[in-house]
């Protein structure tokens, strides 16, 4: 299927269960992780959200040609970084590919209404919260790291999994 849905649902497919304590959990929040390929002259449609303007949504044009998005046509500014483009879920979100293959990347979701602090790969409401952070990863690395690299990429065909003391265990999908 050239649709991958890694948070929310769409049509008939649907991602795994969120954790229970997860913001994603919360069936309001809307929380939704699309990648969707297209091929050239491809069209997709995202339906409109159930809490309208207050669901943001920020579609990347990760690879491929020019796109239109919401009927707007968009070019690819750079072959580094993606391009991004922000809406909200107020209306039917609309992809299509018109020059070659596209590959887009959708997050959805409500604002959580607090603040945000990003330095590298985390994320937090304070600085001092990133600061512990860093020490907490320094000193632990959350637990450590059960492989040789730092940098690890397994085959696709393995799936999605988790290895504690040495036990691979793969959630029910």
């Amino acid at each position: 299927h050239p649709h991958r849905i890694w948070a929310g649902s769409y049509q008939d497919i649907k991602a795994c269960k969120p954790t229970k304590d997860s913001y994603a959990n919360g069936k309001q929040n809307e929380v939704g992780i699309y990648f969707v390929c297209l091929k050239s002259e491809g069209y997709f449609e995202l339906p409109k959200c159930d809490g309208g303007a207050e669901i943001n949504r920020t579609v990347y044009i990760i690879e491929g040609g020019e796109a239109k998005v919401n009927g707007k046509q968009i070019q690819k500014h750079s072959s580094m970084f993606p391009t991004m483009i922000e809406t909200d879920g107020n209306g039917v979100l609309s992809l299509e590919a018109l020059t070659g293959d596209v590959e887009f990347l959708i997050l959805q979701g409500r604002p959580i209404k607090e603040p945000v602090v990003q330095h590298g790969p985390f994320v937090m409401s304070t600085s001092a919260e990133i600061m512990q952070a860093f020490e907490d990863y320094q000193k632990t690395q959350f637990g450590g790291w059960p492989w040789d690299q730092d940098a690890v990429v397994f085959p696709r065909s393995k799936g999605r999994f988790a290895k504690s003391n040495g036990v691979e265990t793969f959630p029910n999908e």
